[in-house]
C-alpha cells in the first residue's frame, strides 16, 4: 500500500466517526483543468464531497500556497514545486505521486494539417506560457529553440500567464501560432484544429505532473478521497483519452 493510501485510509477511518459531506479547495495547473471538472462530476456523484477547483500557472498556485491560500490539495504541472512543497512543510510527507504526464503540441490554426515540422521562416508572432510561471512554458521555449533553424527568431514572441491564456492569443487570431498542450487540441473540435505538430518529448524537459495533500487539507475528507479517487483506474483511463500519460 502507498503512503498516500495508508494516509487516506487512516484519516478516512478517523473522520467516518463524524462521515460528513466535504468541500475540498483545488489548486491546479491550467493545463490539466478541464481534465479536473471532468473527474470532478464523477467524483462528486459517488460520493457525498463537494470540489471548489483554482486553476492557474503552476508557479502562481505555489506562491498563493505558500502565502497560506486555503488549498487542501495541489496538482502541479510539475514536479519540482510539489517536492518544494513538501520540503518545505506545506505538503504532507509521503503523499506525492505524478498523477499525469503532459504533452506539447505546435498549433496552427489558420494553416492546412500537414505532417512535417513548424517552419519558422513566415512566422510573425509565436505564443506560449510564460517559462517562469508554466512548466508548460519552459517546455515551450526549451521547444522553439530546438526548431528554430537561425539565431534571431523572425517572429515575436507574446507569452500568456498560462497555457489557457496561450490557447486563447492562438484562437483568437491575436497570434499566428503557439504552443500548447495536447489535452487541450483533443478536447476542441477536429475541423477547428488545422495544424498541429507533436512535439518530441526530446525537445523539452519532461511535463511530469505530480499531485500532493496540502497541510490543510490533511483532515479534510473530501480531499483525501479525491487524491484516492484520482489514481483509480477509472480516472487513469478518463486521464489517458484526454492526452496524458502515466
Amino acid at each position: 500500500m502507498s503512503t498516500l493510501k495508508k494516509i487516506v485510509s487512516a484519516s478516512l477511518l478517523f473522520l467516518s466517526l463524524s462521515i460528513n459531506a466535504e468541500t475540498a479547495r483545488i489548486a491546479v495547473a491550467a493545463n490539466f483543468a478541464p481534465t479536473l471538472k471532468q473527474l470532478s462530476t464523477v467524483f462528486e456523484q459517488q460520493t457525498p464531497h463537494k470540489l471548489v477547483i483554482v486553476s492557474g500557472s503552476t508557479g502562481k498556485l505555489f506562491a498563493q500556497i505558500e502565502h497560506g491560500a486555503p488549498f487542501h490539495a495541489f496538482l502541479s504541472a510539475d514536479s519540482k514545486r510539489a517536492d518544494e512543497l513538501l520540503k518545505r512543510g506545506n505538503a504532507i510527507q509521503g503523499s506525492g505521486f505524478i498523477y499525469a504526464r503532459g504533452q506539447l503540441v505546435y498549433w496552427a490554426p489558420k494553416e492546412s494539417p500537414r505532417e512535417d515540422k513548424p517552419n519558422f521562416s513566415t512566422l510573425r508572432t509565436l505564443a506560449m506560457a510564460n517559462p517562469k510561471l508554466a512548466p508548460y512554458g519552459a517546455a515551450s521555449q526549451s521547444a522553439a529553440a530546438n526548431l528554430l533553424d537561425q539565431k534571431i527568431p523572425p517572429y515575436k514572441t507574446i507569452f500568456g500567464s498560462n497555457i489557457t491564456q496561450t490557447l486563447q492569443f492562438i484562437a483568437s487570431g491575436s497570434v499566428d501560432a503557439g504552443f500548447i498542450s495536447l489535452s487541450q487540441l483533443i478536447m476542441m473540435p477536429e475541423q477547428k484544429r488545422g495544424y498541429w505538430w507533436h512535439v518530441p518529448e526530446n525537445f523539452h524537459t519532461p511535463l511530469t505532473q505530480k499531485a500532493v495533500l496540502l497541510k490543510k487539507g490533511v483532515k479534510n475528507a473530501a480531499a483525501l478521497a479525491f487524491l484516492d479517487y484520482l489514481q483509480s483506474e477509472a480516472a487513469i483511463t478518463r486521464i489517458a483519452q484526454n492526452g496524458y500519460t502515466q
